[in-house]
């Protein structure tokens, strides 16, 4: 039709005289492109009947039941076709629904973990975490996605060159003891392993981060050693400081005997003064070694602080002040012991030369523990001696036993706690107590 209306065109332009070369060229390119389209389709008419005469030729042995017959076989067979696409597509959708609780089963585990587990990209960006780092990093799912490990670890320069080497050497680091601060000042005890992850190109795809809090399992083998310690140091050496206060014994008899025979001798009054002095260390010891018998009983620790340090200013005649501030501590407890470890804290205080002591209380729920801080304005302690301050016999005084910090140490251990000593030289000294939380509701 189109090209019948072009073709009237032309011819209308040719008989108007207008542009008749241009016009004779399509005419005759309209005229070509007509017969070349009735050329195809005459051929294609053509073909169609030769290949119909073929298909009868070649099927002309088949009677009519013959051919109901193949037309009925073909029928059944696409119907068994049809029959085994519906049972591939059971068995696909069966397998999907495998796959699909599979997968929720792999989510379940992953979310319930007591480990904190963090998918990073190969960029450093936080892809997915679940519950347990959450609950470590106190940080909320949302906040966290998409920040990267230099956000999210920030201030914790030894966790970010872990990473900073897991991303450049893309292998397998861990596990790793790091502390962990949080911006409020919090620290906690990470176990670290970073798992690099490769897809089956062996293309790197990211790192796998897993995160164990240990900070109370520290603490617990922290006491455990203590006991351990203390114990082998009483068996060690109790028999020995036994044999010694018998010796001990024996000089001073002998030198009250002299007494009595040469009077007011100076080398006798320094034998005696001297036996007196070793006696009393020996006696402290021994009574060191012994294992503590604990007569517990419910304790306010803000009474016992007052009345201790009360006793202890009207014995030494101190002019010492006392600040306290916090929350009450109601604990169990020995009463004598406790006060013991008060009185040896506050004689150290005031023979550094501390005018003023502060104490602080606090209730530390996530570690089931209070806090005990007691901070003087004294002379300190170097940090070389920070970690020698609780050994037996360790003393920085001239007529010091050293027996004082380190029974305070082992009633605290005995007690299920810790204690930590810190100082600025010259500035003053910090002593951290810490009692576990029996009773949740105390």
């Amino acid at each position: 039709m189109y090209v019948a209306t072009n073709f009237l065109y032309f011819y209308k332009q040719i008989t108007q005289g207008q542009n008749s070369i241009s016009n004779l060229i399509f005419l005759f390119l309209g005229l070509g492109f007509t017969v070349f389209l009735i050329f195809i389709i005459l051929w294609a008419i053509r073909k169609i009947i030769i290949t119909k005469k073929e298909i009868s030729e070649k099927y002309s042995f088949l009677t009519r039941d013959d051919q109901t017959f193949m037309l009925t076989s073909i029928q059944h067979l696409v119907n068994k076709l049809k029959e085994k696409e519906k049972e591939l597509e059971e068995l696909h959708r069966k397998e999907k629904m495998r796959a699909d609780e599979a997968e929720r089963l792999n989510s379940y585990i992953v979310e319930n973990l007591g480990d904190g587990l963090i998918l990073w990209s190969p960029y450093g960006k936080l892809l997915t975490l679940n519950a347990s780092a959450e609950k470590i990093f106190n940080v909320p799912r949302l906040v966290a996605l998409n920040q990267t490990y230099l956000q999210l670890f920030e201030e914790n320069d030894s966790l970010i060159s872990l990473f900073n080497s897991a991303f450049q050497k893309k292998e397998k680091i861990g596990p790793k003891e790091l502390e962990f601060k949080f911006k409020e000042g919090k620290k906690i005890i990470l176990e670290t392993t970073i798992l690099p992850l490769f897809d089956k190109n062996n293309r790197f795809i990211g790192l796998l981060s897993i995160f164990k809090d240990i900070t109370e399992e520290k603490r617990l083998k922290e006491i455990a050693r203590t006991r351990e310690e203390l114990a082998l140091i009483g068996e060690l050496s109790a028999g020995i400081v036994h044999e010694f206060r018998n010796s001990l014994g024996v000089i001073l008899g002998h030198s009250r005997l002299l007494e009595k025979e040469i009077k007011e001798n100076p080398y006798l009054q320094k034998i005696r003064k001297e036996t007196d002095f070793l006696l009393e260390m020996v006696e402290k010891f021994l009574s060191f070694a012994k294992p503590l018998d604990l007569k517990k009983e419910k304790l306010n620790i803000e009474e016992i602080i007052e009345e201790t340090f009360n006793e202890f200013r009207e014995e030494t005649k101190t002019s010492i002040k006392l600040n306290r501030k916090g929350v009450p501590i109601i604990i169990e407890g020995d009463r004598n012991l406790l006060k013991t470890v008060f009185v040896n804290l506050f004689r150290n205080s005031v023979e550094a030369g501390a005018s003023e002591i502060s104490i602080e209380t606090f209730k530390r729920m996530e570690q089931k523990e209070f806090e005990i801080k007691i901070t003087d304005n004294g002379g300190g302690f170097s940090l070389e001696i920070k970690d020698k301050i609780f050994l037996p016999f360790f003393t920085t005084k001239e007529r010091g036993t050293g027996m004082g910090l380190a029974f305070v140490k082992k009633i605290i251990a005995s007690h299920q706690g810790r204690i930590i000593a810190s100082s600025i030289e010259g500035k003053g000294s910090t002593f951290q107590i810490f009692l576990p939380i029996i009773n949740m509701d105390s």
